[in-house]
């Protein structure tokens, strides 16, 4: 059973604010020193705290500035399909982060290898079918999850069937791009 959100939230404040009023003694007396013990150390519970609301549900101009972010990377991944279905390299050069790598069930392709497979006409999507996505962002990097079913094929081999994939995407210099892909057939 999944225990609510603010308790733990509020399990792990309490345990920070008891952490920050504990102290820690540095040194002792020694026998006949005249030295005081060094002054007692104490832990900050603060920063634990502030780093936590970072993963609380955001609400609202957050929230929206989130769906948005959601509904863009789905657009990104429809557009992704497209480049593939009409073998437009440019819409995948731009998809792609110049240091993307994705990993599928019997090689890791870089972007220059995905580019010029699609140019080559090696890599080949007659058709897609895109199942649900599931996005999430964490501040510059998100994730999505998905799955599609395809007619397609590699270097002449049929690698039609249905897929599942995760991509990574990052937002560099103000804009998203995929930066890592895994992708299993099923």
């Amino acid at each position: 059973m999944k225990r609510p959100i603010a308790f733990s939230v509020l399990a792990v404040v309490l345990v920070c604010a008891a952490v920050g009023q504990m102290t820690e003694k540095t040194g002792a007396k020694a026998s006949g020193s005249s030295e005081a013990p060094a002054a007692p150390a104490v832990v900050p519970a603060v920063a634990p705290v502030r780093v936590l609301t970072d993963y609380l549900p955001q609400t609202g101009a957050k929230a929206s500035a989130s769906s948005s972010v959601e509904q863009a990377l789905m657009q990104m991944e429809r557009d992704w399909t497209d480049a593939m279905l009409k073998k437009d390299s440019k819409a995948l050069n731009r998809i792609l982060a110049d240091d993307w790598v994705g990993q599928g069930p019997t090689d890791t392709t870089t972007k220059a290898q995905a580019v010029a497979e699609l140019k080559s006409g090696d890599s080949k999507v007659e058709s897609m079918t895109m199942g649900p996505m599931k996005v999430r962002v964490f501040k510059n990097t998100a994730v999505v999850t998905g799955s599609d079913d395809e007619k397609s094929s590699y270097k002449g081999k049929d690698t039609s069937g249905h897929w599942t994939w995760t991509d990574v995407f990052v937002k560099r210099n103000g804009r998203w791009q995929a930066a890592a892909s895994q992708s299993t057939r099923m």
